[in-house]
C-alpha cells in the first residue's frame, strides 16, 4: 500500500515540476522577471562558467560581496550543460517540488499514517507561499526548504552521515541559513542531543564567522551591504522600536505566513523558533514586513520551521476534529481549500502570468 502512495505523490511532484517549470518559461519569455535578482544571478553563473568567480558584470563587483552562496559552484556543471536563465528557473522548480518528499517521510514518521502523510505533502505543493518562492525571480535560498528537511527527516531517522551532508549543503546556499541550523543546535541541545547539538552549534558559529568575513572581504563598505537596512536602529528609542516590530506590516506578514497553515504551527511552538532569526532580519529593517515579504522568496527561509511546526502540530488539531466531527480528513480537506482559495488572494493568481494585450501591444511597437 505504500508503494501506492509514493507513486501517486512523485507524480504529483512530477506535475508540480512540469507546471511550474511552463508557467515560469512564459513569465520569461514575456519578460515579467523585473526584479534583477534572476538577471544577476545569472550572470554571475555566467561569469563564474568562464573564469571570473562569482563576477557580477551588473553589479560592478563580486556577488561574494552582497551574499556568501558557495552552493554555485555545486551546480555549475549543471549550468555549463545549458547556460541560460530558463535552466535556473527549473532548478528552482525542482528543489521546491522535490521538497514534498520530505514532508512525506517526516510526515510519515510522526503521524503513522501514509494517507496523511501524503495529503501533508500535498500541501506543500498547493500552499500559495511556495508558488510565490517559485515564480518570483531566482534565489539560492529557495534551495532551503529541499535541503534542510532533507537534514531534518535524517536526524529523525539518526543517519547521521545522511543528516551531516545535507546541514552542510544547506550552509552553502546563504549566510543567513546558517542562523536557522544555529537555532535548530539549540533546540535539539534541549532535546537531550548533546553530541550533534554541540557540534551543530559551533559549526554553524564558524560558518556564519567565516561567511561575514568572506562578504566583508569583497564588500567595498568592509561589511555586509544589508547593515544598512538596520542602521535606523542607533538613533531610534526604545518606543519607536516597539512600535515599529508592533507595526500592521510586521503582523500582516506573520498572519500571512500562518494562514495557509491554518495557525496550527502554533500548537508547536518550539519549531517555530528556526525562523526567529530571518523573522528578526526582517522586522527589525527599516522596511519591516508586509505582504510583499510572503510574496516574494523570503518565505524560503520561514517555511521550514512553519512546515516541521505544522506536522508537530496536525496530529493535535486533526484528533480534536476526528473526536468532534468523526472524520479522520475533514482538516486536511478544509486546508487544502482554504490554500486553493488563497491562490487567488496572494498566490499565483495574484502574479502576471501573461501581460495585458494592449500593453504588450504597446511594448512591442516602442
Amino acid at each position: 500500500m505504500e508503494k501506492y502512495y509514493k507513486k501517486i505523490l512523485w507524480l504529483a511532484i512530477a506535475l508540480y515540476l512540469v507546471v511550474f517549470s511552463l508557467v515560469s518559461f512564459c513569465r520569461y519569455t514575456h519578460f515579467l522577471y523585473n526584479g534583477l535578482d534572476l538577471a544577476i544571478i545569472n550572470n554571475v553563473f555566467w561569469n563564474t562558467v568562464h573564469g571570473h568567480w562569482f563576477w557580477s558584470s551588473i553589479q560592478g563587483h563580486s556577488y561574494l560581496g552582497d551574499h556568501c552562496s558557495p552552493i554555485l559552484i555545486l551546480l555549475l556543471p549543471v549550468y555549463f550543460l545549458w547556460q541560460s536563465p530558463l535552466l535556473l528557473l527549473i532548478l528552482q522548480s525542482v528543489f521546491l517540488g522535490l521538497a514534498a518528499w520530505p514532508i512525506y517521510k517526516i510526515s510519515q514518521f510522526k503521524l503513522k499514517d501514509n494517507s496523511l502523510a501524503l495529503g501533508i505533502a500535498a500541501l506543500w505543493l498547493i500552499n500559495p507561499l511556495t508558488h510565490n518562492i517559485n515564480l518570483y525571480e531566482f534565489s539560492f535560498i529557495s534551495l532551503a526548504p529541499f535541503l534542510f528537511l532533507m537534514a531534518f527527516y535524517f536526524y529523525l531517522k539518526n543517519k547521521i552521515l545522511l543528516f551531516s551532508i545535507f546541514i552542510f549543503l544547506s550552509l552553502l546556499i546563504r549566510e543567513d541559513v546558517a542562523f536557522i541550523i544555529l537555532i535548530f543546535s539549540l533546540i535539539i541541545l534541549f532535546n537531550k542531543k548533546y553530541k550533534i547539538a554541540v557540534i551543530l552549534f559551533f559549526t554553524s558559529i564558524a560558518w556564519i564567522i567565516i561567511a561575514n568575513k568572506i562578504i566583508a572581504s569583497f564588500s567595498s563598505s568592509n561589511f555586509s551591504p544589508f547593515l544598512y537596512y538596520y542602521s535606523w536602529l542607533g538613533s531610534a528609542g526604545s518606543s519607536a522600536i516597539a512600535a515599529h516590530i508592533l507595526s500592521y506590516k510586521n503582523l500582516e506578514m506573520i498572519t500571512g505566513f500562518l494562514l495557509p497553515f491554518l495557525f496550527i504551527p502554533l500548537l508547536k511552538p518550539q519549531w517555530l523558533l528556526l525562523a526567529l532569526i530571518p523573522l528578526a532580519e526582517i522586522i527589525l529593517s527599516a522596511a519591516g514586513g508586509g505582504a510583499q515579504i510572503f510574496m516574494m522568496h523570503y518565505g524560503a527561509l520561514f517555511l521550514p520551521a512553519l512546515v516541521i511546526a505544522f506536522i508537530g502540530g496536525f496530529h493535535r488539531a486533526n484528533q480534536f476534529v476526528e473526536d468532534k466531527l468523526k472524520s479522520k480528513y475533514l482538516l486536511l480537506i478544509c486546508l487544502m481549500v482554504i490554500n486553493i482559495f488563497l491562490w487567488v488572494d496572494f498566490g499565483v493568481f495574484k502574479k502576471e502570468i501573461y501581460p495585458n494585450r494592449s500593453k504588450w501591444s504597446n511594448t512591442q511597437q516602442d
